[in-house]
């Protein structure tokens, strides 16, 4: 048998139908007719730019590659930011079902917490809960059945707020205070009981229907737990004595042994346990100064996004104190509380709010809640959500569209923009966005173009993705080892290496080949997509689609044109994925660029640099 080569070329896409013929002599001998698609070479490219402006002037330097005519598109948005993100998490933590008490405060406290900053800014409740479901597919989690109803008027919210603050008061021990449910048994709880008073303290500042003796004997429960606690283990202090310091201090019944003892011991403390502490010393004192100098330790910024979090030791993952959206929250609380205009308090709060709008599951319902009182907090006292600002929007100085943002119309008006496609001609654009006036607005620009650039490079903001290749070499060893018997039997074990390749790479036929995609992104999302292209030449080793992992989950696709994997929670660093090809046809080929998508988060786009590729005959 013989290979015979046939080379054909292919002036644009669609579906071509050669007819291939040998013969031999001068007469026919065989011939095929076949079926090939023929694709343009390029992808479509997403370029994403997102910010916050207040009275400032933002520049984004584009530079739109070799392009199809007409195929460029670019849009700019602009929003509230942090106030969406609250208001459209209300509905679903009142959807929260649990009996427990963290359930039932979830239900109300947000709720209530929000609600009194938006009446206090004279903001239209009833609009924003209705608008409030741009995001519904993506906490449909929330919702344990169908045909739960969520509130969507401030009437609703109000009766929820009444009915869970009663089941909460019913739900004290006899001793005063509360355990995690209220049935028969039932111990009170530091944890629980601190948790209950704090929410029973905020209701009792809106004015709301709260017991006083309920709560006086709520506090008086707290106030001997902390004595017991400075008199029985004076040598230890962990965060829930954070929490129960924080809320006496809340609660006007500070326990200063207490205080000088968590103090003392705060290298036991978590992060969150750090700025519960913070909040209960006082403020500009030199042990609070302290304390959030200790917690820049923690702190990782991140200039190009605008964001700062807290990251958290691997140490705390499994503890209460570890959750991650807790502790931002707490830090946020904490810089509001100390330094409520500066540039480190605007970073956390559009970290927390990209994490709220895109990983709501990434964290439990009593974190989500703690995360909207926070924000709720910073919008009160950043006057985010009551903007009177002016928002010009300019391309190479050309002026492309203005706005007039109030708080009348930053509920129910679109503020974006497409701009023309004969504007996006290939070379370089200035886009301008300029914000003046009071409050703050978020903008997210997004050019798309159909790119036919010779070589492809990587792209993305919020997500980044690599793509590597690696040649699979496996080696034997012998060596002797006994069998059932005793006897002495020569066994073979084969090794695998991974050698990297850099393009242009070389490769021989029935070489298999390793394509690892590493995404990374600098906040958590849920639901997240990837797609690759199979380069021609090749094939899959194993094509078989199902989960190829668990931690993470991720589900496999292996189409004709190439894999697409599914990853339910993509957290934030770097993460892995790996399928195997195998080299089949000689020639040299273009792999071109894998590209990342969140489902829900259409801002998340990213794909990586093509790749050149030789399959040499073995």
């Amino acid at each position: 048998s013989a290979a015979i080569p046939f080379r054909l070329h292919a002036n644009r896409g669609g579906l071509a139908a050669p007819v291939l013929s040998v013969t031999v002599n001068g007469r026919l001998a065989d011939a095929v007719k076949l079926s090939l698609p023929v694709k343009a070479r390029g992808i479509r490219k997403y370029i994403p730019a997102a910010g916050r402006l207040r009275n400032q002037i933002a520049k984004v330097e584009y530079s739109v590659p070799q392009i199809r005519r007409n195929s460029a598109e670019m849009t700019v948005s602009i929003m509230p930011g942090a106030a969406t993100a609250m208001a459209d998490l209300l509905p679903y933590l009142a959807a929260e079902d649990s009996s427990s008490v963290f359930g039932t405060v979830t239900r109300f406290l947000p709720a209530l917490k929000a609600s009194r900053v938006l009446t206090e800014l004279d903001l239209p409740l009833d609009t924003i809960l209705r608008q409030s479901r741009a995001r519904a597919k993506l906490y449909a989690d929330y919702l344990r059945e169908p045909e739960q109803h969520l509130p969507d008027s401030g009437k609703a919210l109000d009766k929820l707020i009444a009915d869970n603050l009663k089941m909460i008061q019913g739900m004290v021990n006899s001793d005063g205070g509360w355990g995690w449910f209220s049935g028969y048994g039932e111990s009170s709880w530091t944890d629980t009981t601190a948790f209950v008073v704090d929410a029973l303290l905020e209701a009792r500042k809106m004015k709301l229907a709260v017991d006083p003796q309920i709560l006086k004997r709520g506090i008086d429960w707290l106030c001997r737990r902390a004595q017991e606690r400075c008199t029985r283990t004076p040598f230890y202090a962990g965060n829930i004595d954070a929490l129960l310091i924080r809320t006496l201090a809340k609660a006007e019944k500070r326990s200063a042994p207490l205080e000088q003892l968590v103090y003392r011991h705060r290298d036991s403390l978590s992060p969150l346990g750090l700025a519960m502490l913070g909040q209960t010393l006082k403020n500009g004192s030199p042990e609070q100064k302290t304390v959030l100098h200790e917690l820049e330790n923690f702190l990782k910024r991140d200039p190009q996004a605008g964001t700062a979090y807290l990251n958290i030791p691997v140490r705390w993952r499994f503890d209460w104190a570890g959750s991650e959206t807790a502790a931002q929250a707490a830090y946020l609380d904490l810089l509001l509380q100390t330094s409520p205009e500066s540039g480190l308090t605007e970073a956390v709060a559009r970290y927390l709010t990209i994490n709220l709008r895109n990983a709501p599951s990434r964290t439990s319902t009593r974190s989500l809640g703690e995360a909207v009182g926070a924000l709720a907090n910073y919008i009160r006292l950043s006057g985010e959500a009551v903007p009177e600002t002016d928002v010009m929007i300019k391309l190479d100085e050309g002026h492309i569209k203005s706005f007039r943002i109030t708080k009348e119309n930053v509920w129910n008006n679109d503020f974006s923009v497409a701009i023309p496609a004969e504007m996006l001609y290939s070379g370089k654009h200035i886009l301008e966005i300029s914000c003046a006036g009071r409050g703050a607005v978020y903008y997210q620009a997004m050019l798309s173009c159909f790119s036919q650039e010779q070589r492809i490079g990587a792209a993305g903001q919020e997500l980044k993705l690599d793509r590597r290749y690696y040649r699979i070499v496996t080696s034997g060893t012998a060596s002797g080892a006994p069998d059932g018997l005793g006897r002495l039997r020569n066994m073979r074990s084969d090794m695998e290496s991974r050698v990297p390749l850099t393009s242009p790479a070389k490769v021989r036929a029935g070489d298999i080949v390793e394509v690892e995609l590493i995404p990374e992104t600098k906040n958590d999302y849920d639901y997240v997509e990837f797609r690759d292209r199979i380069p021609a030449g090749f094939e899959y080793v194993k094509p078989q689609s199902g989960y190829i992992s668990w931690e993470p989950a991720i589900y496999a696709e292996f189409a004709t044109e190439g894999p697409r994997f599914y990853l339910r929670n993509l957290i934030r660093g770097m993460a892995s994925i790996r399928y195997r090809i195998r080299a089949r046809f000689d020639g040299t080929y273009t792999a071109l660029p894998a590209a990342g998508a969140g489902v829900y988060a259409p801002e998340l786009r990213a794909n990586s640099s093509d790749t050149f590729l030789t399959i040499q005959e073995k």
